[in-house]
């Protein structure tokens, strides 16, 4: 499917080990291996998609707005944050990048979002709480939204007791995660 990639990592200890990988699976008129940062790596128009994968949803956006014109430019954005996944979601449709599909992959006991996204130039304002869960996951009904939402519901427990615990005085906070908490048990309780 993919005739030509370019594969890049900001430490020389990656970029050789995947340069050993590309030559012993017979890549290597295929998969070129880049040492650099984010997007500086390739060419305005060089590819079509772009995959940013297991990194943070903050880093994963500074790499986007450093590269802003060559995100535009791609007809693909396949993106799996770690972490901060909001941030990244309210980034992309403020910038005029819609989000396209989501999916969810589970591996062991762990669930990672993939996020495809493409430039439109329409911003959008998303309902609050599809910063956290994509709506592109509940209307699809992903398979594995309930379980992935009833993870979220435990960390949120957990991080309001230790708040409730150590008598936190930020109240802002704690009432931002009762109200996620209540609005992922209703998108459960609703019948994903």
């Amino acid at each position: 499917r993919c005739r030509n990639a370019v594969a890049s990592d900001i430490k020389k200890g990656p970029v050789e080990a995947a340069r050993k990988n590309i030559a012993a699976y017979g890549f290597g008129n295929t998969i070129e291996a880049r040492m650099g940062g984010g997007l500086e790596t390739i060419g305005e128009n060089e590819v079509d998609a772009i995959v940013i994968a297991g990194m943070g949803g903050v880093m994963i956006k500074s790499i986007l707005q450093d590269g802003l014109s060559k995100a535009k430019h791609a007809k693909a954005l396949i993106l799996q944050p770690m972490n901060a996944i909001e941030v990244l979601r309210e980034w992309l449709y403020t910038n005029g990048f819609e989000i396209y599909d989501e999916e969810l992959a589970d591996e062991g006991e762990k669930i990672y979002n993939v996020i495809c996204a493409r430039w439109t130039g329409n911003m959008e304002k998303p309902e609050p709480f599809h910063l956290y869960i994509g709506i592109r996951l509940i209307e699809k009904k992903d398979r594995l939204l309930e379980r992935y939402l009833v993870k979220k519901v435990r960390q949120l427990d957990k991080a309001i007791h230790e708040m409730i615990r150590k008598n936190s005085s930020d109240s802002e906070i704690l009432k931002h995660y009762e109200w996620l908490k209540n609005e992922m048990l209703y998108t459960i309780k609703g019948g994903l």
